[in-house]
């Protein structure tokens, strides 16, 4: 039977990430293991999108969740699971998020220090 796929594989929109909500300027500049999103409708402004993220701070365990409106995360986002599925690796990746005068950003690795 593991040759037939989940509807979490199928639908990912279907993907519960559960974890204790947090605000988002509570990870500025720490290490994070992202382990899953979702970008979803807005529910406060017609037309747009947020992002949902799952995650644990490097050397935790605990999973927490964060929402962010950013067009910036939300495009990244979209970029790093294209490259992640073209290069068939599990929608897991590290990083770091800052925050550049309005906007949030991930940055890589070898730019938190």
């Amino acid at each position: 039977m593991s040759d037939i796929p989940s509807v979490s594989d199928l639908l990912p929109f279907s993907r519960f990430l559960g974890g204790d909500k947090i605000k988002i300027t509570t990870i500025l500049n720490v290490p994070i293991i992202v382990l899953g999103w979702q970008v979803l409708p807005s529910t406060k402004k017609k037309g747009t999108f947020y992002v949902k993220l799952q995650f644990v701070r490097v050397g935790e365990e605990e999973k927490h969740v964060v929402n962010s409106s950013s067009d910036v995360l939300i495009d990244q986002i979209g970029k790093i699971e294209a490259e992640l599925d073209k290069r068939g690796l599990p929608h897991k990746f590290r990083t770091t998020i800052r925050q550049i005068d309005d906007y949030f950003k991930f940055i890589p690795e070898e730019e938190e220090e």
